[in-house]
């Protein structure tokens, strides 16, 4: 006899259901990342993106920026982007 509000064949797809959403938990999410380059021939060392994101971007002893977190931490994101907008020789290239 069936326990009281279930009917038969209910008990399968519920077994089913809970293989399917073991399954689906399984399965990883791809990761969201930034990396930001840099292109030293375009670069003129003017440090527009080390004052906006100064924890991203720096200058180096020749005078041309240089990212110094790859990947990009998330706190960051809004000003890397602001960065590689504002500066003056696009030298800068996100990739997310």
């Amino acid at each position: 006899m069936h326990e009281p509000g279930y009917a038969k064949g209910h008990l399968v797809a519920a077994d089913n259901f809970y293989d399917k959403m073991m399954k689906l938990s399984s399965i990883k999410i791809m990761e969201v990342i930034m990396r930001a380059f840099v292109d030293p021939e375009k670069c003129l060392g003017c440090g527009v993106c080390e004052g906006i994101a100064p924890d991203v971007f720096v200058l180096g002893a020749d005078g041309i920026a240089a990212v110094q977190l790859d990947p990009v931490p998330e706190q960051y994101w809004e000003d890397t982007r602001q960065a590689a907008a504002d500066c003056p020789e696009e030298a800068i290239t996100i990739e997310e």
